[in-house]
């Protein structure tokens, strides 16, 4: 089943004309899966929506206003979009995921001596220091 797209609720309560987020929608489902980015040409997203390539500027003007995509012009025919939410949350799930491995690699690899080097490293006494 892949007839659907899901969208984060934050999208779905911000304070955007409703043009622009069924573009925003029209746009994530072309950046289905893992993909962040998509470069479908403004007369596709008119036909797709059933309006002019004018009204489509306008509304990825309101979207890239309000930091939810960026814009990348790529010659004449078509520009690259970047869904900006979608990244982020790319990155957080890859940096969790980065955080999880050299978690339980770290535990793995803790030996006695190293337990010991960090036990030993706090041992100094400390300054009294007079104001």
């Amino acid at each position: 089943m892949d007839n659907f797209t899901l969208l984060s609720k934050e999208i779905i309560h911000m304070d955007i004309s409703m043009g622009a987020f069924k573009l925003y929608s029209i746009l994530s489902t072309y950046c289905y899966g893992k993909k962040d980015s998509c470069f479908p040409s403004q007369k596709t997203l008119a036909n797709d929506m059933g309006k002019c390539t004018r009204t489509i500027r306008r509304y990825l003007r309101e979207l890239e206003f309000n930091n939810l995509i960026r814009i990348q012009r790529r010659g004449s025919n078509s520009s690259i979009y970047t869904l900006v939410r979608k990244t982020e949350k790319l990155y957080i799930d890859k940096y969790n995921i980065i955080i999880d491995n050299i978690k339980t690699k770290s535990t793995k690899k803790e030996s006695k001596t190293y337990k010991s080097k960090l036990d030993r490293f706090s041992d100094y006494p400390q300054r009294k220091y007079n104001f």
